[in-house]
């Protein structure tokens, strides 16, 4: 009989005269939590739970110290301690140098939040057996890590081994179990975080082989395009960096704890949360336990959803005398305070409303909306303005996107600071037939036009429908985290979208249509820009309409 696994999840956690910390409990955390969030403002001590984790691991595991023990000290000759419970009942432990010897002190696998190469360079000193000891991590995390770099050598080698191996043995190469272990998983990582649509998503297509003097390279497919890693966007690579360092190095992730440290830079909302999403339900395994720090409202938003992750506070903590944080709700909007700046919001509000709007809208609102009582500010995507507003009991003004009418009056009923456009979004006002009319007058064929919006339904259609579910998942409007019947019933109004979608009724299938995303024959037959179509009666009347 196999032996069962014995699950590594933390439970209460206490540093004392550690770096920033006096006397530090986290207690309380539940034995269901896959994930671990630490939020709070810079300086508020969540990377210093790292360096504990390494602390503690490094020595107990047989690694030695760091060098540099006062490094971790609070005060000058007072040696620093920690003490770790397990949910099994183990225990670890440190005093100075002084640890337990405890075989399950060797089972912490962490990343420092520098861990982003700008681009493949060549690697001096890689050795597989670096990688598969894990030898090459930082003695400190506020140091570079460059694990990336011997993760793709690795990689290139692992899988030239895989290829080249059966040839010598007069055999043919399982190309297609090679691709299930070294390229599926990644790929179908990559498509659900950065989505399906062909202009967004990277897929790993190559990599060349290194030189003496020159690195491998990583080769993807994006939209039409194929580009090397170099040229991946920042939030591209720090999402390529996470996934690769995981496939490498599974075998570090078994019955550990693994935590990373702000990984959620120069990354859009929608973005955060699939890319957390996506490493706590699939890339950890089930029997550890993942912590992250982050100021990200993605991240925030998959835990607040999530019954399996558990959400430390550390903001408003005077660390030099004994605190104890506990996991928060997660059905408390305030998280969000973590990140959004109120204070300066206020300041630059002075007496006048605040209004949230998605980013690149705000433009055609302004003129319309804007008054010396109203301040329109732009949010970064549609969850970043909803939750801003919940965080700020200020309103927002969002796209309705696939909403059903009745889903529309009730989210707004349920969260009165949030307005839905009662289309799908601005542009569906901006090239709406009545708004157009207005904007170029007599001569205008109203009939042909609106022809040429339901040839771009029909053309669009079947993707439509197939979508729906998937689209609908990213919104911000589930009545109540983990209501599992709130969250079924959400999406049991795809079924009505898609009916909507196929109305011979124009003006009702165009407001659940993309009209920004589709209809490109349409918009280039109106012949004005978005600006001069926001200049009309109608469109003032409409979205006024909207936010009186």
């Amino acid at each position: 009989m196999l032996k069962q696994k014995t699950p590594m999840k933390i439970k209460t956690f206490q540093l004392k005269d550690f770096k920033r910390f006096t006397d530090l409990t986290i207690s309380d955390i539940p034995e269901t939590a896959k994930l671990v969030l630490l939020i709070g403002p810079n300086g508020s001590g969540k990377s210093c739970i790292f360096d504990g984790f390494e602390w503690i691991s490094r020595l107990a595991g047989g690694r030695g110290t760091t060098g540099d023990e006062k490094y971790f000290w609070k005060t000058e000759g007072k040696e620093p301690s920690l003490q770790l419970l397990l949910q099994d009942g183990s225990n670890l432990s440190r005093t100075g140098n002084v640890a337990s010897n405890n075989p399950i002190a060797k089972k912490f696998y962490g990343r420092s939040s520098l861990r982003v190469l700008p681009r493949l360079a060549h690697a001096f000193n890689y050795s597989s057996q670096t990688v598969e000891t894990d030898n090459d991590r930082p003695a400190f995390f506020i140091e570079h890590d460059s694990r990336f770099l011997n993760d793709v050598y690795h990689y290139a080698a692992n899988m030239n081994k895989a290829l080249r191996n059966p040839t010598f043995r007069g055999e043919s190469a399982n190309t297609v179990e090679i691709f299930h272990e070294y390229v599926g998983p990644l790929n179908l990582a990559l498509a659900r975080i950065f989505g399906e649509t062909s202009e967004h998503v990277i897929q790993l297509i190559n990599f060349d082989d290194p030189e003496p003097q020159k690195a491998p390279q990583l080769w993807f497919n994006k939209g039409a395009s194929r580009i090397t890693y170099d040229v991946l966007s920042h939030g591209e690579k720090q999402v390529v960096i996470a996934l690769l360092n995981f496939l490498v190095r599974k075998e570090h992730l078994q019955g550990s704890i693994v935590f990373v440290d702000e990984m959620d830079a120069h990354m859009n909302t929608a973005l955060q949360f699939r890319l957390i999403k996506e490493i706590t339900e699939n890339w950890i395994p089930d029997d550890s336990q993942f912590w992250t720090a982050t100021h990200s409202i993605g991240f925030i938003d998959y835990a607040r959803r999530s019954q399996h992750a558990a959400i430390l506070d550390f903001s408003g903590r005077d660390f030099d005398i004994p605190q104890n944080i506990a996991p928060t709700k997660n059905n408390d909007f305030g998280l969000y305070d973590i990140a959004v700046d109120a204070s300066l919001l206020a300041d630059l509000a002075g007496n006048r409303e605040l209004v949230f709007v998605e980013n690149t809208d705000i433009k055609y609102y302004t003129s319309v909306l804007g008054t010396p009582s109203r301040l329109l500010l732009p949010a970064r995507d549609k969850r970043t303005a909803f939750y801003t507003s919940q965080a700020l009991d200020t309103r927002c003004l969002i796209d309705r996107d696939f909403l059903t009418d009745d889903e529309r009056v009730e989210i707004q009923d349920h969260y009165p600071t949030c307005l839905i456009l009662n289309y799908y979004s601005v542009e569906n006002y901006l090239y709406h037939p009545e708004n157009v009319k207005e904007a170029l007058g007599n001569g205008f064929d109203l009939d042909t036009y609106i022809k040429t919006w339901c040839a771009a339904r029909d053309s669009n259609l079947s993707g439509l429908v197939v979508n729906l579910k998937d689209a609908r998942r990213s919104y911000p409007f589930y009545l109540d985290p983990g209501q599992e019947k709130d969250a079924k019933r959400f999406q049991q109004g795809a079924a009505k979208v898609a009916e909507t979608l196929t109305s011979s009724d124009f003006e009702v299938f165009y407001r659940v249509f993309p009209a920004k995303d589709h209809g490109g024959s349409a918009r280039a037959a109106v012949h004005l820009g978005k600006e001069d179509l926001a200049r009309t009666a109608w469109f003032r009347d409409q979205v006024r309409a909207l936010l009186p």
